[in-house]
C-alpha cells in the first residue's frame, strides 16, 4: 500500500470521526435547548395539583409584581367571588375551606378542622395566600384542556391534639399549600397539602360546586 493511499484513509477517518463529533454535539445542544424552553415559565403541564408543591415555589408572584390575568378559554377574572365547601380525606369529613379569588389574580383562603380519633381530639387551623398561573396547561389521558385555570397558594398551619385519656396536649406547626384548578364555570376542585419538614406530606380534596359562589 502506497503512503499517499494510507493518508488518504486516515485523512478520510479523520473526517468521519470530525463529522460524527460535530453531529453528536448538535444533538446534546438540541435536547438542552428543548429541555431549557420547557421547564420556563411560558409553558408548563400538570395533570393534577402537585403531590410535592413545595416543588413549585417559584409560581408565587411577589407583591412588587403584576399577576397575569387569564384570556379565553380560561374563566375571566371579572369580579371578586369566594365560597366554602368541605374538605374530605380519604371519605372522612375534614372541616371546611374558604377561598377568595380577586379579580387582580389574587387567592387566600383559610382551613379550619376538628375531629376526634379514639382517644385524641385534633385541631387545624390554616392561612394562605398565592396567585393564579396561567402558564400551567392541565393534561390527562384525554389530552390537554386549555380551558381550566391552575392556581397555587402557600401558608401556614398549626394541628393540635388533645389525649382525653392522659389529658396530654400537644401543638405542632407546619407548612399548608393549597392548589387546584378552576373549570370554565367558576367551579373549582383542589387539595390541601401540609407538611413539617418536607420529608412527608398529608392530602386533603375539596370541589366547590358552580353557582354556589359567596360575593
Amino acid at each position: 500500500m502506497s503512503v499517499n493511499k494510507v493518508s488518504k484513509n486516515r485523512n478520510g477517518f479523520a473526517g468521519l470521526f470530525i463529522l460524527i463529533s460535530v453531529a453528536i454535539i448538535m444533538v446534546l445542544m438540541m435536547i438542552q435547548m428543548k429541555t431549557l424552553f420547557q421547564s420556563g415559565r411560558g409553558y408548563r403541564k400538570s395533570t393534577a395539583p402537585a403531590s410535592r408543591p413545595w416543588l413549585q415555589d417559584e409560581l408565587l408572584v411577589p407583591d412588587d409584581r403584576l399577576i397575569q390575568l387569564p384570556r379565553p378559554p380560561k374563566p375571566a377574572l371579572d369580579k371578586p367571588f369566594s365560597f366554602t365547601v368541605p374538605v374530605i380525606r380519604k371519605d372522612n369529613d375534614r372541616g371546611e375551606i374558604t377561598i377568595d379569588f380577586l379579580t387582580t389574580g389574587e387567592v387566600a383562603g383559610t382551613w379550619q378542622c376538628r375531629y376526634s380519633h379514639e382517644n385524641i381530639d385534633y385541631t387545624y387551623n390554616a392561612t394562605f395566600k398565592g396567585n393564579i398561573d396561567v402558564s400551567n396547561t392541565y393534561s390527562d389521558k384525554q389530552g390537554e384542556d386549555l380551558s381550566r385555570l391552575y392556581f397555587f397558594t402557600k401558608g401556614d398551619y398549626s394541628q393540635t391534639t388533645y389525649n382525653r385519656e392522659s389529658e396530654e396536649e400537644s401543638f405542632t406547626e407546619g407548612l399548608v399549600y393549597t392548589t387546584g384548578w378552576m373549570d370554565p364555570d367558576h367551579s373549582v376542585s383542589g387539595k390541601i397539602t401540609i407538611t413539617t419538614d418536607r420529608s412527608w406530606s398529608a392530602d386533603y380534596q375539596w370541589q366547590s360546586q358552580p353557582g354556589r359562589t359567596v360575593n
